[in-house]
């Protein structure tokens, strides 16, 4: 986790969770990042399919790299993707291999998914911030964090990731929806990518 993160969460947290959260700042909306934040993936689910199968690494590096993005950014479906690159995903329908993926990637960081059940607990807005393509995105909205924060802005949908500006843009624009005349200072952004958290500095985020 980010060192900004620590600050939040208790080394010995009790049951009720009464020493978190000494805040430093008077914010009125908490953004997450996802993978490495609220969750920490043990290992990435193209070296786990890659060991289990017995292939070779590289033509998914490739594709990572050349096409991946695209779905990340609404502009492909990872779906289709993977039906396209059969030399690539050589085992199992594209519906059975995401299924595999997002729920071997489902690995809850407990301490930081307890601090934002506790910042909604007291009344605070919380929201999610990530890189994903639509489907995984949708996943997280329903099947890992089901009503844990107030919105979840995904790159898929927004059609940019962090950390283009458009992407943190698009955050403060819809957190304002959320909640009217709420400035960019007052939003503070927890990610575990340093050049993520300039980036939202830069458009005036904490």
């Amino acid at each position: 986790l980010s060192p900004k993160i620590l600050q939040f969460i208790p080394l010995h947290p009790n049951a009720n969770g009464s020493n978190l959260l000494q805040l430093r700042y008077i914010m009125r909306a908490y953004v997450f990042d996802v993978d490495g934040v609220l969750t920490i993936p043990e290992k990435l689910f193209s070296h786990v399919y890659v060991d289990r199968h017995g292939l070779s690494l590289e033509p998914f590096k490739r594709f990572f790299k050349d096409q991946f993005p695209d779905a990340l950014i609404g502009q492909a479906d990872l779906a289709e993707l993977i039906a396209n690159n059969p030399d690539v995903w050589k085992y199992g329908t594209p519906e059975a291999i995401m299924k595999d993926w997002f729920d071997g990637e489902n690995l809850q960081n407990t301490q930081a998914v307890n601090v934002v059940k506790e910042l909604r607990r007291r009344g605070k807005k919380c929201y999610l911030a990530t890189n994903q393509d639509k489907h995984r995105g949708n996943y997280m909205k329903i099947l890992m964090f089901p009503g844990l924060c107030d919105a979840y802005f995904v790159s898929g949908e927004i059609g940019f990731t962090k950390p283009n500006a458009k992407f943190f843009e698009s955050v403060i624009n819809g957190i304002n929806r959320d909640i009217p005349g709420i400035r960019p200072e007052e939003i503070i952004f927890f990610d575990d990518t340093s050049e993520n958290v300039d980036s939202a500095r830069q458009v005036g985020i904490n």
